[in-house]
């Protein structure tokens, strides 16, 4: 069980992690289905980041048993190729985020790691769940900065903040 503090802090996170998921839907109602999969040189379609970011919070949520898995994940070709299917999945993504601090979810959780890519020696990484749920955001904003650089390739206007790290936010709004 988690303690009161390990809860707040769990749900501040589901906020901030919520808060990326909206941006990136905001952003998913505004392209149609060729900007969503049109291949860029040298950079996957904005398809293929939505699929791998959206894949990574669906590891995490099945997680609340205790063990997480980022690299068995399903690679759905409907998320990264079709922009409903992907806000479909955002959808569902936001319900059970948004009550993920209210779950008896465990203390720790271990995440399952295999050490290189031409090695299978699979190891187990003691974790927490708010220290997961802290990776998934990191790693969702650092794809939605690569995100935005494609969707601006096609005309596409995105918010300034989009992709922006909430710390990297105050500092700025701290220069004035």
């Amino acid at each position: 069980m988690m303690t009161e503090a390990a809860t707040a802090n769990l749900a501040a996170l589901c906020r901030d992690n919520l808060d990326q998921l909206d941006r990136i839907d905001g952003l998913l109602a505004g392209l149609d289905p060729d900007e969503y999969t049109h291949q860029q040189v040298s950079a996957d379609p904005i398809g293929k980041h939505v699929r791998h970011v959206l894949e990574h919070y669906e590891s995490l949520l099945q997680g609340t048993d205790g063990r997480i898995d980022y690299e068995t994940r399903a690679r759905d070709p409907a998320v990264e190729t079709d922009p409903r299917v992907a806000r479909e999945r955002i959808a569902g993504i936001r319900e059970r985020l948004a009550v993920l601090p209210n779950l008896d979810a465990p203390v720790s959780v271990r995440v399952r790691y295999t050490c290189a890519a031409d090695d299978r020696t699979v190891t187990g990484i003691e974790s927490t769940l708010e220290r997961e749920c802290h990776f998934v955001l990191s790693h969702t904003i650092h794809h939605m900065a690569l995100i935005a650089l494609l969707a601006q390739r096609h005309g596409h206007g995105v918010p300034q903040e989009f992709g922006v790290a909430g710390s990297t936010l105050r500092y700025r709004a701290a220069l004035g």
